[in-house]
């Protein structure tokens, strides 16, 4: 027998993808079956038959939640199982069961969808005047602005020392002209409270800024100036652990005598689980630097998520105009919830991102299935499945085709808001910078962490990183969700994982060549408004093409990530809105290898 089901195509399921809830579902199967029953929806549901057509239309009132559904098919009495196969549409014998994610109706901030960020780690980044920079004790300055980072450990692998540069608040401001010829729309800093560390995921104080990076009038200033530029500030929140150091934990007395690990009556007491009181305690992945907190116990939440005089309500009357939240799948779903609720209270049109490194609509962690994506929780998440499928795409790793059912894997599972607002990243502090992926580096576990120090990309690989980064930012900016720029990708930065992945912005870089096509680039995307899906509408491996349509256009991006010259003969005559190494004579397309082109 034979079944055919496609639930990326229109026929054969409208509406696609994400539905909200009493949504009328269109199903239709293609067999020779004798009966098709449609399961998980509910009931077993019985297929209307018209000759070898089978259709069921249903209104889902089912609650909110993912629903996975398959096709049972009897023929002859036998019985067959039908479902999908990984990063595909089509139906097969003993398949997976299909996703449906039904929502409460989410939506997502429209000044957001397809707005270009800027990732800043503040420390990295640009100083102001030294007499700008304020000192703490028992730490390193660098003498030099172009040193490599260092860790500097105790015998067990602790760090005991943090290096800094002086990057600040004051200093972003001074490059606000830089980060606005990027065409950025919004920046988003890492960490910027008052903690021990450079990296900031430690706090010690949430209603202070870091001294090292200025106080709250510097941030006001910054979000004040920015604002000029038409540039938003989004802040990374660090909810669900905080330092050893700190005003609430205080384990070194450095704020006095009290604190949860010397005073079980501290007002902080209760935000920790203590197993052997004082030195056993919960810590986030075993890092007894970072205990983690109770984000549900009242004493924490009416610190946090107070509507007066919270810390969330703080910042958001500081004029940021959102949140990342940092590790979300270590936040209860509760907690996001309400969090989503305190800052929408301040401004209705803040956003609320989650780091999420796999795909968020089905993210199951600690044994429970996440509600990210569902309709009041998260606006948008990091889209790590794009940047790794991107990279193995341009590394050869994967086909064309199979990049494409990627993402429409992700469309079809998340809502039409989160996949419009996606951040489609270059890169972050987590991970080993882009440009040296790209160039075919050796692998992180076969060179030591100071080989990886001193590691750079030869000329012949770094000729192949530059020439893949280009199309990176070509399918980046072309593509539905947020591009954004990890600080000093778009100036080639090289390094392995932390802390070499957070070296500082080089401003006497000669590797100009990626910000004039990033400037282009941002002008391209305004004009387009990437405001609609992703469609796919070629199988070849050799060469990506995919369609982006908008209200008032649709734009076709061809993209040839071969070693070889692609001719293609197309349909009808099209206007070229960008191209890199490919050209356009009447209809015929020539796409020299590693080039790309737009066609409207």
């Amino acid at each position: 027998m034979y079944l055919y089901y496609d639930s990326w195509d229109e026929e054969f399921k409208k509406p696609f993808g994400a539905i909200t809830k009493g949504t009328k579902v269109v199903f239709k199967v293609k067999s020779d079956a004798d009966t098709i029953y449609l399961h998980g929806l509910g009931e077993k549901i019985s297929m209307e038959k018209n000759g070898e057509e089978f259709i069921s239309e249903l209104k889902v009132n089912l609650n909110i939640g993912l629903y996975f559904y398959s096709f049972e098919a009897i023929l002859n009495e036998k019985i067959y199982r039908f479902g999908k196969t990984d990063n595909d549409g089509k139906a097969f014998l003993d398949g997976a069961e299909y996703q449906l994610t039904v929502h409460k109706n989410q939506t997502s901030p429209e000044w957001f969808k397809g707005k270009v960020m800027y990732q800043i780690y503040v420390d990295r980044f640009f100083k102001g005047s030294d007499s700008e920079t304020v000192l703490r004790n028992n730490c390193l300055i660098h003498s030099s602005w172009d040193e490599k980072p260092i860790y500097i450990k105790n015998d067990v692998g602790e760090i005991v020392l943090w290096d800094f540069f002086g990057g600040n608040l004051d200093g972003i401001i001074k490059k606000l002209d830089y980060i606005d010829s990027l065409g950025v729309d919004i920046i988003y800093l890492n960490p910027i409270f008052e903690a021990v560390s450079n990296h900031k995921y430690d706090a010690a104080d949430y209603s202070k800024v870091d001294m090292m990076y200025g106080t709250q009038n510097t941030l006001e200033k910054l979000v004040k100036k920015a604002g000029e530029y038409g540039i938003k500030i989004m802040l990374d929140g660090v909810f669900s652990h905080i330092g050893q150091d700190s005003i609430y934990f205080n384990r070194f007395k450095n704020y006095g005598e009290s604190g949860a690990f010397n005073d079980k009556n501290s007002p902080f007491f209760s935000w920790f689980n203590f197993e052997e009181y004082p030195n056993k305690y919960e810590s986030w992945w075993g890092n007894e630097s970072l205990p983690c907190v109770n984000e549900l116990d009242s004493s924490y939440l009416d610190f946090m998520l107070n509507e007066k005089d919270g810390i969330i309500t703080r910042w958001m009357k500081a004029g940021i105009a959102g949140w990342r939240l940092d590790v979300a799948d270590e936040l209860p779903d509760e907690f996001i919830k309400r969090l989503k609720r305190t800052v929408l209270k301040v401004n209705p049109e803040a956003v609320l991102l989650g780091e999420v490194w796999e795909d968020a609509s089905n993210k199951v962690s600690y044994d429970k299935r996440r509600e990210y994506i569902l309709g009041d929780s998260l606006d948008s998440v990091s889209n790590y499945p794009f940047r790794d499928a991107l990279i193995n795409l341009l590394k050869d790793d994967i086909s064309s085709n199979e990049f494409s059912k990627i993402i429409m894997t992700l469309q079809e599972n998340y809502t039409k808001d989160v996949f419009l607002s996606l951040m489609n990243m270059t890169g972050t502090h987590d991970t080993i910078r882009l440009f040296t992926l790209l160039g075919n580096a050796p692998d992180l576990n076969s060179i030591n962490t100071w080989e990886q120090r001193e590691y750079t990309l030869p000329a012949a690989q770094n000729e192949i990183a530059y020439k893949r980064l280009i199309l990176y930012y070509i399918i980046l900016y072309t593509m539905p969700g947020n591009p954004c720029i990890y600080y000093g990708d778009e100036i080639c930065i090289q390094g392995y994982k932390d802390p070499y992945n957070r070296s500082t912005f080089d401003w006497d870089s000669d590797r100009k060549g990626i910000i004039k096509l990033i400037k282009k680039l941002s002008k391209l995307r305004k004009k387009m408004n990437v405001s609609e899906g992703f469609i796919c509408f070629n199988q070849e491996k050799d060469y990506l093409c995919y369609r982006i349509k908008t209200p008032d256009n649709s734009y076709d991006v061809y993209i040839n990530v071969s070693e070889k010259d692609i001719d293609i003969e197309l349909e009808e005559i099209k206007t070229v809105q960008f191209s890199h190494g490919a050209k356009l004579e009447k209809s015929r397309l020539t796409l020299s290898k590693k080039s790309a082109i737009v066609l409207s």
